[in-house]
C-alpha cells in the first residue's frame, strides 16, 4: 500500500477549517450566558423634594417675625394663611433684596387679650451670625400689595439665640 502525501496547502485548509468550526461552536455556546446576564442596575431615583429636618440644626440661631393683626382684619375675606412674608436684606446702596429662602406664609396665629398675632420663625448659620440689616415685609399674598414693613434688625450675634420683629399689618 502506497501512502499518500497531503500538500502544506490542504493541511493548512485542514487546520483552519477545524478552527473556525470550533470558534463557531464556542460563540455559539456563549449566547444563552449573554442572553440570561442580568441587566445592569438602574440608577437611583431623582428626589422630588428636598428632606425637611424634623428638629433645628444644633448650631446657629434664629429669626422671628410676630404679625400683629389690627382689630378690623377682614378674617373672613383674608385668612391668615394667604399672607405672604419676606426677609429682605440691604446693599450698601440702600436697596433692599429678598433673601430666597426666608420666604413663605405665616405658621400659626395666636389670640393674646383681644389681640391676634400671627409668627413666622427662620433658622439662621452660624455663618450668618451677627450680619444685617435685615427686615421683614408682609404682603397680602404672594406677589401681592404690601401690607407691613418691620424696623431694620440684625441676625442672632450668637448661637441660641433669637431675634424677634414685630411687623404691625394694615387692613387690606
Amino acid at each position: 500500500m502506497k501512502k499518500q502525501s497531503s500538500s502544506p496547502i490542504s493541511q493548512f485548509a485542514a487546520i483552519a477549517g477545524a478552527m473556525g468550526v470550533l470558534l463557531v461552536g464556542i460563540w455559539i455556546l456563549s449566547l444563552p450566558l449573554v442572553a440570561a446576564a442580568p441587566p445592569p442596575p438602574l440608577p437611583p431615583p431623582l428626589p422630588t423634594s428636598a428632606p425637611q429636618p424634623t428638629s433645628p440644626p444644633p448650631t446657629g440661631g434664629f429669626i422671628e417675625l410676630q404679625v400683629q393683626f389690627p382689630q378690623t382684619w377682614p378674617w373672613a375675606d383674608v385668612h391668615w394663611q394667604e399672607l405672604w412674608v419676606v426677609v429682605q436684606w440691604q446693599d450698601d446702596r440702600g436697596l433692599w433684596h429678598d433673601v430666597e429662602g426666608w420666604q413663605g406664609t405665616l405658621e400659626d396665629v395666636t389670640l393674646e387679650e383681644d389681640v391676634v398675632f400671627g409668627y413666622k420663625r427662620w433658622w439662621v448659620a452660624n455663618t450668618e451670625l451677627a450680619k444685617g440689616p435685615f427686615r421683614w415685609q408682609a404682603y397680602r399674598e404672594r406677589e401681592g400689595a404690601s401690607l407691613g414693613v418691620s424696623e431694620p434688625f440684625h441676625l442672632p450675634d450668637a448661637t441660641g439665640k433669637t431675634v424677634q420683629v414685630e411687623v404691625s399689618v394694615s387692613t387690606p
